[in-house]
């Protein structure tokens, strides 16, 4: 458990220093405003993602804590659908 730990830390950290070193090199070579653009579209994605993994993980979860899968399908049925 602990080589996975450290592992995740050196993966992660190695992730941070790709990540800053890319914001500071697409400081100096892209303008201000295309940057600002970009970065927002970027963070708009990472949301989005979060969301969506955030969901299915809820979904996950309820469909292992009580096993039945029709009331989460329900979920997506609009009720003004007929079923």
């Amino acid at each position: 458990m602990k080589t996975i730990i450290a592992k995740s830390l050196i993966f992660t950290s190695i992730a941070i220093i790709i990540n800053f070193t890319f914001k500071t090199l697409a400081a100096k070579l892209i303008t201000k405003e295309e940057l600002g653009l970009f970065f927002t579209t970027i963070d708009i994605f990472s949301f989005t993602l979060l969301i969506l993994v955030g969901f299915r993980s809820s979904m996950v979860v309820c469909f292992a804590k009580t096993k039945d899968d029709i009331n989460i399908i329900n979920i997506f049925r609009h009720p003004s659908f007929p079923s």
